[in-house]
């Protein structure tokens, strides 16, 4: 039997207006995070819940892996999307983040 993963991830979708759950393993899918660098810190960010093309209303969701003490400054975000905050504690602009912490971002550029 396989081992049960020990972080889940489940988005509520409305699909064609019927409510669709997608449910992701982040320890499953951490294999694929991508380590990037910024002038804050070094984190890491893994592709949960990804739009397939041409899918306007698709959930989109990122698993962060922070290295300690780090900044994210002000910025924007192209998708609307959900960011959980698994390993390490940082900050987001004046906000202190923990694991486990779910932030959501909106799309400011076209709203």
């Amino acid at each position: 039997m396989p081992e049960l993963a020990s972080s889940i991830v489940v988005a509520a979708v409305n699909v064609e207006e019927v409510c669709v759950l997608k449910i992701v393993s982040y320890d499953l899918e951490r294999k694929n995070a991508v380590a990037r660098e910024t002038d804050g810190g070094i984190f890491w960010k893994t592709s949960l819940f990804t739009p397939e093309v041409g899918a306007a209303d698709a959930p989109m969701a990122f698993g962060v892996d922070s290295s300690p003490l780090r900044v994210t400054r002000p910025h924007f975000h192209t998708a609307d999307q959900f960011q959980v905050f698994f390993k390490g504690e940082c900050r987001l602009g004046a906000h202190a983040v923990t694991p486990y912490t779910a932030h959501y971002t909106i799309d400011s550029a076209h709203k």
